[in-house]
């Protein structure tokens, strides 16, 4: 659902120069199956930036609204990683995981190699780590497939936890922190999550997606509600 108002962003602004650099996401109600409306206004339109605004509405409600930064590079600005990829197995070598069982209906569009925690398994922390590919990416990678990959893998929370748990995000962050126009969207990207905090039903959750040869790909801030 967020991937399709970041798509309809895109369309809106119409600019390949401008690629979504920030998104913010609130989700005040669960988006039900079936049809929805997206609407998509300009908050701001720059020389080199656009500030984005969608809504997604069923009937009369409100379930999304998101905030996009489009903007332009900016040239002579240093660009530096301080952040370290992951070092798992590569992903050649290890089995992908079997989701049928567990997987909601959207994760059999992804392959799965999990090197982290297994989920409803006690864990003594709360993360995750393996390997996440899109199995039909479509012709490029965007701002879109971009979200979509880093919103494929369980939360971290079903790492500590014995069964399953209802719990839905109530608001999402993303930063694209690469040119996605040099990435391979049929290639098998590295997923690392993890919990640094949870209290009174609300849980924080840090995602990254990097590529194989160790580059950064983006970074994504989650907050989960408990449902019960």
């Amino acid at each position: 659902m967020i991937a399709t108002m970041v798509r309809a962003i895109d369309e809106h602004v119409a600019d390949p120069e401008r690629t979504v650099r920030s998104l913010t996401v609130e989700l005040p109600g669960a988006t039900l199956v079936g049809a929805a409306e997206i609407a998509v206004e300009t908050l701001r339109a720059g020389s080199g930036q656009s500030t984005v605004a969608a809504r997604l509405t069923q009937g009369d409600e409100l379930r999304a609204h998101c905030v996009a930064v489009s903007a332009k590079a900016r040239a002579g600005s240093e660009g530096f990683v301080e952040a370290s990829a992951p070092r798992m197995t590569p992903w050649r070598d290890v089995p992908a995981v079997d989701m049928s069982a567990f997987g909601p209906p959207f994760s059999k569009a992804f392959e799965y190699r999990n090197v982290g925690p297994l989920p409803f398994t006690s864990g003594a922390t709360a993360c995750c780590e393996g390997w996440v590919r899109m199995r039909e990416p479509g012709a490029k990678a965007d701002a879109a497939w971009c979200a979509a990959m880093l919103d494929a893998w369980w939360p971290t929370l079903f790492s500590r936890s014995a069964g399953p748990r209802p719990m839905g995000t109530v608001a999402f962050t993303m930063q694209v922190l690469c040119d996605l126009r040099e990435v391979d969207p049929t290639g098998t990207f590295a997923y690392r999550a993890w919990t640094p905090v949870a209290h009174e039903g609300w849980v924080l959750e840090m995602r990254e997606l990097w590529d194989e040869q160790g580059n950064v790909v983006a970074m994504n801030q989650q907050t989960f509600a408990v449902i019960k």
